[in-house]
């Protein structure tokens, strides 16, 4: 198995054909073909299902698919450590953000970093937590931070920091009829919104809290983004659940309001993310670093023991 075979297995998965990966290679189809049978001799299964549409990843294929793009994105770091090291063309370092350290954390971040005289290119993901893990586990960023449930249980490849805690308020436009409501029962008729993707911890949590109360589940409605959130409930009768900090500092300038309810042992955390097998770049340690003392500064957290 050679790099190149990954290279070309990863744009036949991409293109998804054998005619697309040769002419993004610029490269015939037989050479193509002849690679991936080589590639799957070596390994001795079968990794592609092909058929005149196309072709499709086999249950080994798949697996193999997230290992090569680790691979391959590891190599790319490490050139670029190499050529930065030299002093060519300036190494990269990839960063999953949650909202709230995006509007928290990035900007002084990224200005300490610059004051610090690294040239380092910088791209930076708007992530939720399951999305971050996934970008984690194929290797594509290189670090993450992330809002999760105080009690989440990490996959092995995490290495997890917790680096502050956050209360959860529910809010909503000051003329929803709730707006004074002071139990969460008297909500349960009321359309919820989570800003959060269907079937993460957020939603799966959001359920099962309300489970764990006797309570009916409310009606929920979805949307990936605090931005959207705010949009949405400045125009509709909608109640979300969003961390005190995000309300803060994203929503109460749109006018929203708190309702004055508990929510009983609900306790958001913002978690510092990075591969366990992963070594970083001496740019990646160092942003990092400063992400760590900029955490330090963000308002409206509960600060405790900073090691989890």
């Amino acid at each position: 198995m050679t790099l190149q075979q990954l290279h070309v297995f990863l744009n036949v998965v991409t293109q998804g054909s054998i005619h697309g990966a040769a002419r993004a290679l610029g490269v015939t189809q037989p050479a193509i073909t002849a690679s991936m049978r080589e590639l799957e001799k070596a390994l001795g299964v079968p990794l592609l299902l092909r058929s005149v549409r196309g072709v499709k990843l086999t249950s080994y294929g798949a697996v193999f698919y997230r290992r090569a793009k680790s691979i391959t994105a590891d190599m790319k770091r490490a050139e670029d450590e190499l050529l930065e090291m030299q002093g060519g063309q300036p190494g990269s370092v990839v960063v999953g953000l949650s909202e709230l350290a995006e509007c928290s954390m990035l900007r002084k971040a990224f200005s300490e970093f610059r004051r610090a005289g690294h040239s380092t290119l910088l791209s930076f993901y708007q992530s939720s937590f399951s999305s971050a893990l996934g970008r984690l586990f194929e290797n594509a960023i290189d670090f993450a931070i992330v809002n999760g449930l105080r009690d989440v249980k990490f996959p092995d490849f995490v290495v997890p920091k917790r680096l502050f805690s956050m209360s959860v308020v529910v809010v909503a436009r000051p003329s929803h009829p709730k707006i004074r409501a002071q139990r969460i029962d008297a909500l349960i008729d009321d359309e919820w919104l989570l800003p959060c993707e269907a079937g993460d911890d957020t939603d799966r949590a959001f359920t099962y809290y309300f489970d764990a109360i006797g309570l009916q589940v409310p009606r929920v409605s979805r949307c990936l983004t605090v931005s959207t959130a705010a949009l949405l409930l400045q125009e509709a009768d909608m109640i979300a659940p969003v961390q005190y900090p995000t309300f803060k500092l994203k929503l109460e300038s749109h006018g929203l309001e708190v309702i004055p309810i508990e929510l009983e042992g609900v306790v958001m955390s913002s978690y510092l993310l990075t591969r366990r097998d992963h070594r970083l770049s001496d740019a990646a340690e160092t942003l990092l670093a400063i992400f760590e003392e900029v955490a330090r500064e963000v308002p409206f957290v509960e600060r405790d023991a900073l090691t989890t």
